[in-house]
C-alpha cells in the first residue's frame, strides 16, 4: 500500500481509511479547528479538534469538512486554484480552458499536481502539495503560475501573504467529500480528458519551495546584479542584465513591434541601473538587424534622463509578452520557486 493514496470510489473500510489518512497528512495544516459545510453551501467553524472520525465522516459522505489552510506557525502544506464557471449558460468550457492553461505551466516546470472536480458544475480545484513552507512562499508561487498561464478571474489559496496571530485565514472544502449544496461527490480527474481517474489515485509528489524573503517597495523588481568583470571591459557584454534580456540579445531576436521595442527600453533601463554608460548600453543592440548606433545611443540616454526604474518580472511579461516569456522556463530566478520536487 502506498504511503499516500486515494480512491475516487472507495468500496470498503480500508479504502475509506486510506482516503482519510491521506487527507490528514497532506491537506490538514492545523487540526485545532475546522469547518463543516451546511446544506446551503456555507460553512460553520467547529471550535474543536479535527479528529479522525470527522475525516471518516467526510470521505464516507455523512458530513463534509473544510480545512483552514494556514497553520499556527504561518506555514502551509498546499496551494489551490479554485476555478469556476461564472458566465450564464457556460457548461464549464471556460473553466476547463483556464485549468488547462494552469496545468500547461505546471507541466513545463515539472510540478506535480492533483486536479479535482469539486462537486459543482464547471467547478474545479487544482492542488499543488508542498513540503511545509512559509505562507508567503506559497502566495508568490500560485500567483506566478497564474500570471504565466495568463489566467484571471479565479480564486487562489493562500489568499493572503500571512495571517495575523490568532487568525484562521481561509478554508477550502477537503477533497474526497460530497458537496452538500449539490449532492455531488468530488473526484480526482485526468487533466487531459477531465474524466475521473479510475482505481487507486497515487499522490504524484510534493514541492519543496525555496524560502524567499518577503518583498517590499522597490524589491518587487528582479534582484539587482553587480557588474561583471566582462562588463568593465566591453560595452557589448550582457553582464548583470536579467536572464530574458541576455537570452533575447544572444539569440538575435528581432526586437520589433510593441513588445520588442518595450524590451529595448527595459534593457536600456536595466543597463543604466547596473552602471553601464549609454555608449556601452547602445552596443548591446549591435546584433539587431536594424541596428543604428546613434539612434540606440539616444534611447539609452533616456533612462538616466527621466529616472526610469528597472522593470519587475511581472511588468516584463505583461508588457513584452513572448519576447520574454519564452525564456522563463530556463530563468534561474523564475525556476527557483519550482525546484526541489520530492516524491510523496
Amino acid at each position: 500500500m502506498p504511503k499516500f493514496a486515494f480512491y475516487n470510489i472507495p468500496s470498503n473500510t480500508s479504502e475509506l481509511e486510506s482516503n482519510a489518512t491521506s487527507l490528514y497528512n497532506l491537506f490538514v495544516s492545523r487540526d485545532d479547528t475546522y469547518a463543516q459545510q451546511l446544506q446551503k453551501g456555507g460553512y460553520d467553524r467547529i471550535r474543536g479538534y479535527l479528529r479522525f472520525d470527522a475525516l471518516m465522516d467526510h470521505v464516507a459522505g455523512r458530513k463534509t469538512a473544510g480545512a483552514y489552510q494556514i497553520s499556527l506557525d504561518d506555514t502551509v502544506m498546499w496551494g489551490c486554484f479554485d476555478v469556476d464557471s461564472h458566465e450564464a449558460g457556460d457548461d464549464g468550457t471556460v473553466a476547463r480552458e483556464k485549468v488547462s492553461s494552469l496545468v500547461d505551466v505546471l507541466e513545463v516546470y515539472g510540478v506535480p499536481y492533483l486536479l479535482e472536480a469539486s462537486g459543482s458544475l464547471g467547478s474545479y480545484h487544482l492542488w499543488v502539495l508542498f513540503e511545509r513552507t512559509a505562507t508567503y512562499n506559497a502566495y508568490r508561487f500560485v500567483r506566478q503560475v497564474a500570471r504565466e498561464a495568463k489566467v484571471r478571474g479565479i480564486e487562489m489559496f493562500p489568499k493572503q501573504k500571512k495571517t495575523s496571530r490568532g487568525g484562521y485565514g481561509n478554508l477550502v472544502k477537503l477533497p474526497m467529500g460530497i458537496n452538500q449544496k449539490t449532492g455531488a461527490r468530488s473526484a480526482f480527474l485526468d487533466a487531459g480528458t477531465f474524466e475521473p481517474l479510475e482505481g487507486l489515485v497515487l499522490v504524484p509528489g510534493r514541492v519543496c519551495l525555496l524560502e524567499i524573503p518577503e518583498l517590499t517597495g522597490d524589491a518587487k523588481a528582479m534582484p539587482k546584479a553587480t557588474r561583471s568583470k566582462a562588463a568593465e571591459e566591453s560595452g557589448a557584454t550582457c553582464g548583470g542584465l536579467d536572464h530574458c534580456m541576455v537570452q533575447a540579445l544572444a539569440a538575435g531576436v528581432p526586437l520589433t513591434s510593441g513588445g520588442g521595442h518595450l524590451l529595448r527600453l527595459a534593457i536600456a533601463t536595466k543597463a543604466a541601473n547596473i552602471g553601464m554608460s549609454p555608449e556601452e548600453a547602445a552596443l548591446l543592440f549591435k546584433g539587431q538587424p536594424d541596428f543604428d548606433y546613434e539612434l540606440s545611443l539616444k534611447k539609452c540616454r533616456e533612462p538616466a534622463e527621466y529616472g526610469y526604474s528597472p522593470w519587475s518580472c511581472e511588468k516584463l511579461r505583461d508588457s513584452c509578452g513572448e519576447f520574454v516569456t519564452r525564456w522563463c522556463p530556463s530563468c534561474p530566478f523564475v525556476a527557483a520557486a519550482f525546484r526541489g520536487v520530492s516524491s510523496g
